[in-house]
């Protein structure tokens, strides 16, 4: 059973592909991936994704790439926060993953091709003369950034308090194949 709480997540791309991602919360409190369309940069396909996920999902929030201003105005959406934000949500999506409160709807539309995306995605450690820090890895990543902004519109909006955020030296391949993502609805 649904809970209520619903989000969406769109990440825009004119060269690369534009992704949009519905989640549902269940009554138990698991975040559940329903359907990822991916596109061009077409931006009246990506609002009429958009308006399709409010009808069959009931989704009213979301949030969307932080260079696309235009998509929060025209989707009544907030803008994803900028800078090291990228890996704080890499985290909330890890913390997920690794307390089994993250599903993939098995027959859910472009999920299948999400859950493919999510064992490619990756951080490299980069060295300069003054730190090392860790750098996801961007390059074929939109169903995952737009999941990404899913869940960061979920937890701003209070939809679901999330657990205590994963350490990323784990690396997101190992929870990811330990994660228990897969069912149906």
């Amino acid at each position: 059973a649904w809970s209520g709480r619903a989000a969406g997540g769109m990440d825009f791309g004119d060269i690369h592909r534009s992704a949009v991602v519905a989640l549902m919360v269940s009554t138990d409190n698991r975040v559940w991936v329903r359907e990822c369309w991916v596109g061009g940069g077409d931006k009246n396909a990506i609002i009429d994704t958009v308006r399709r996920f409010t009808r069959l999902y009931g989704i009213r929030q979301g949030h969307t790439d932080p260079n696309q201003s235009w998509a929060a105005q025209d989707l009544g959406w907030r803008v994803a926060k900028r800078g090291p934000e990228r890996m704080a949500r890499v985290q909330r999506v890890l913390g997920l993953l690794e307390n089994d409160l993250l599903r993939l709807d098995a027959f859910g539309e472009g999920v299948p091709a999400l859950w493919d995306e999510m064992h490619m995605y990756r951080a490299e450690f980069k060295e300069t003369a003054t730190e090392i820090r860790e750098e996801v890895i961007r390059k074929d990543d939109d169903r995952v950034a737009a999941l990404e902004y899913a869940v960061e519109a979920l937890e701003a909006e209070g939809a679901i308090v999330l657990p205590s955020r994963a350490k990323l030296e784990r690396g997101l391949g190992r929870a990811i194949a330990k994660a228990r993502g897969w069912g149906h609805v």
